[in-house]
């Protein structure tokens, strides 16, 4: 997962310069995100054994545009998503930039919008 991660995310930084704002934080607010990916994935494959036709990488890119506040270019899996935001706002609160401010208000919006959907 991490070379997926890693990759996608390159991809992602390609078209999204805001991210390299984050300067010193650069990679713990990454390894946070990273280690919100791996705990959301934990958590559903425990609950569920659908989650073999998961894209890892439209999940991963998913998360970016969520963090970056754009609209979602492809369909990806609600629930996931959520449980990544709730494990990303628990792992970067603790980080202060105007870049890290930004992922959490929209991981937040996100949360907000399409909590209804986990009952």
């Amino acid at each position: 997962m991490h070379n997926k991660f890693s990759s996608t995310f390159q991809e992602f930084l390609s078209s999204h310069l805001s991210f390299q704002s984050l300067e010193k934080e650069y990679v713990k607010i990454l390894t946070a995100i990273e280690s919100s990916l791996i705990l959301a994935a934990q958590d559903i494959l425990r609950e569920s054994s659908e989650i073999e036709n998961i894209d890892t990488e439209i999940e991963i890119m998913t998360i970016f545009e969520i963090l970056n506040g754009e609209e979602l270019s492809e369909s990806s899996v609600v629930g996931f998503n959520l449980r990544v935001m709730k494990y990303i706002l628990e792992n970067i609160n603790n980080y202060s930039s105007e870049t890290v401010n930004r992922m959490c208000r929209n991981a937040r919006e996100y949360y907000n919008k399409h909590k209804c959907s986990l009952d």
